[in-house]
């Protein structure tokens, strides 16, 4: 419809309505949007709140929480150090074997219905008197073997130089009780019951990295040999090895 074609009274009007209708052209130009978008006050993110109200941090990338995962899980599962048991026990008597002039049998109370027979290369080291009545650290769950025909159920573990020049036995804090277990941060898992065939080789990852630091303290790799009282030591082997 023209505007000529209007009545006179309408002609006004029409004139204001194209006048907003070309305006609004003009604002839907790609220019314009841009202009307009660059003066336009940006938008808030949305964010979560949790339960208490505090906003929520933003989700984590998958890759992430896979690791953190995968961290937990190995931080709970079994390690060679876990299976292997060390406990604390007190030697009730000391004797030379009958057939070897370096080795003794001893008597050994780790809390159990009755004292293990374990026998010992420390007959050059410690005399019977310095052995009986102290309390050492054994390796309780090796697989009993026979030595020179007398069946030996573990092994006590000494502080040794270089060399083996000098060997001494682990000093436990007073107050254990024979029978508890020597513990390692991270390595809490149940000990297996006899590290026997295969599981020998949990023996054999852990016997090369336990060793004594520059203060005697007792360690496997970084970690102290834990007791209820303290830690395991050997004040007069620093730097030493533990076997």
């Amino acid at each position: 419809m023209s505007s000529s074609a209007l009545p006179p009274a309408a002609i006004p009007l029409f004139s204001r309505s194209l006048a907003l209708v070309q305006a609004w052209l003009r604002e839907l130009s790609p220019a314009a949007a841009t202009a307009h978008a660059a003066l336009a006050p940006p938008v808030p993110q949305a964010t979560t709140t949790s339960a208490a109200g505090s906003a929520a941090a933003p989700p984590k990338p998958a890759a992430a929480v896979s690791s953190s995962t995968t961290a937990t899980a190995a931080a709970g599962a079994p390690t060679s150090m876990s299976k292997v048991n060390l406990m604390i026990g007190t030697v009730r008597s000391v004797a030379k074997h009958p057939d070897s002039d370096t080795l003794y049998v001893e008597q050994i109370d780790l809390g159990e219905a009755k004292p293990r027979t374990i026998i010992s290369g420390l007959v050059n080291y410690i005399t019977p008197e310095a052995f009986t009545g102290k309390q050492v650290v054994v390796v309780a769950n090796l697989e009993p073997r026979k030595m020179r025909g007398v069946l030996s159920e573990g092994m006590v573990l000494c502080a040794s130089n270089e060399g083996k020049a000098t060997v001494k036995l682990l000093e436990v804090p007073a107050g254990v009780a024979n029978g508890e277990r020597i513990t390692f941060p991270g390595h809490q898992g149940a000990p297996e019951p006899v590290l026997k065939k295969k599981l020998a080789a949990c023996w054999d990852e852990v016997a090369p990295l336990l060793r004594t630091d520059g203060h005697g303290q007792a360690l496997y790799g970084e970690l102290p040999f834990l007791t209820s009282k303290g830690p395991v030591t050997c004040a007069s082997i620093p730097n030493g090895h533990v076997s």
